[in-house]
């Protein structure tokens, strides 16, 4: 009579494994109530007093603060690698206007303009 142990599991087939990690992905993104406060992009927000609202791009896999932040959602890039939510660094071009570089799957930068951003979403 064997005795088998209750720990081990059969192991996952690629699929189950991709399946899994999907299901996880959302956990590497940071709570709204917790994305810290830039000290060096702070000149680049909108001045209210109201709370800061954060709402999800209708296209674009971004998170846009009422305030003008952007954060950029967990995802698995096109090398298979997890890459982890961030808030994106805000500037400035010539003419003033402020915006974000968004690059991914491996395809060139865009400069996307925050304004522009926050009229889409919001």
């Amino acid at each position: 009579m064997s005795i088998i142990n209750e720990t081990h599991t059969q192991p996952l087939t690629k699929d189950e494994a991709y399946k899994m990690i999907n299901l996880l992905i959302p956990f590497l993104n940071d709570p709204q109530n917790k994305r810290e406060i830039d000290e060096s992009q702070k000149q680049y927000f909108i001045t209210t007093q109201e709370p800061e609202v954060w709402r999800k791009h209708p296209k674009l896999p971004l998170e846009i603060s009422s305030w003008g932040r952007v954060y950029r959602l967990a995802f698995i890039d096109a090398a298979n690698c997890i890459r982890e939510g961030k808030i994106l660094n805000l500037s400035d071009n010539k003419k003033g206007h402020i915006a974000i570089n968004f690059k991914r799957d491996g395809k060139p930068n865009k400069r996307l303009n925050v304004r522009k951003l926050i009229e889409e979403t919001f």
